[in-house]
């Protein structure tokens, strides 16, 4: 990957990790169902006339719009709704990174080597004591179904590498065209049309911009770039940045919402971090080669890259 585009997943990992807290705060005056609608609608109709639909076939049309936002963040939402704090659903979602290497095989026939293996049997040992911790906490069903959205973005993710070279903006924006009758139905089933009306007439500024972050820089901005990465560099050179995420996503819901963290919980945190540092590590040693190298005129960086090599 060149830097412009490890500057590009850097910056969309910190979109998402503040994504967590936007969505937390607007959830004390609107339902998740309510939520997405209104924020896909502010994704698709005001870009649809300006946008051309993206030249690819229907079919992915479909399935990212029913992976990537239908099933993705309607999981999401619901555990975020259930109580799961924006921190740690952030370190769980990460998860992906192992889903997408095990379709990466399935669908574009990767290969798994040995320490991506060995990663990924450290990073379910952290995920099942995540699982243990959230049982106990009472957020189980939150936590599976964050799981859960951790496979279907997955799938996504190999979907962008399968389409081909496509405008990414005109595929986020028509994408999103199909999510809010969906969301819509259901909210409109489990929210109902009273506290639906309540909700829009009643809606504070906070909540309106928490709208406008999700569907303009997390949404339309961030996963066009992210979409545009998987597109022109191996799925699994680009996932690894998504491990930042967690770290933004912790520290800003820390921040912002004051949320903490217990010893075991962030103990399990490390352990899944570390699984997947593990199982990236064939795709982090050579950048860190190269910077090591650029910074190897003194003597001192000279000595460090020697031990790095040996």
């Amino acid at each position: 990957m060149s830097i412009k585009h490890i500057l590009l997943a850097l910056f969309v990992a910190l979109a998402w990790g503040l994504n967590f807290v936007a969505v937390k705060t607007a959830f004390v005056e609107i339902p998740p169902f309510l939520f997405l609608t209104l924020r896909f609608l502010a994704c698709s109709l005001p870009l649809l006339a300006f946008v051309p639909r993206p030249k690819i076939a229907w079919k992915y049309l479909l399935g990212i719009s029913v992976f990537q936002w239908i099933a993705h963040f309607s999981l999401i939402f619901i555990a975020l709704y259930l109580g799961m704090p924006g921190g740690l659903a952030s370190v769980v979602l990460q998860s992906q990174i192992l889903f997408t290497i095990v379709f990466s095989c399935l669908w574009l026939k990767s290969r798994l080597n040995l320490m991506q293996f060995l990663g990924v049997l450290v990073a379910l040992i952290g995920m099942g004591l995540i699982g243990l911790q959230t049982g106990i906490s009472g957020n189980l069903i939150a936590f599976v179904l964050l799981v859960a959205a951790a496979a279907t973005i997955s799938v996504a993710n190999v979907m962008y590498k399968k389409i081909g070279d496509v405008n990414m903006l005109s595929l986020v924006v028509w994408s999103s065209l199909i999510p809010p009758l969906p969301m819509f139905a259901l909210s409109l089933y489990f929210e109902g049309w009273t506290q639906i009306v309540h909700c829009c007439q009643c809606m504070s500024w906070i909540s309106a911009a928490a709208i406008g972050y999700t569907s303009l820089v997390s949404t339309l901005l961030g996963l066009s770039v992210w979409a545009y990465l998987m597109n022109r560099n191996d799925p699994s050179h680009v996932v690894p940045f998504s491990l930042m995420i967690p770290v933004f996503g912790l520290s800003s819901t820390a921040l912002f919402l004051g949320e903490s963290l217990d010893f075991i919980t962030v103990s399990a945190c490390t352990v899944v971090m570390l699984g997947l540092g593990i199982n990236q590590w064939p795709v982090l040693k050579p950048l860190l080669l190269r910077s090591a190298v650029k910074r190897s005129s003194t003597p001192i960086a000279l000595a460090r890259l020697l031990l790095y090599k040996s």
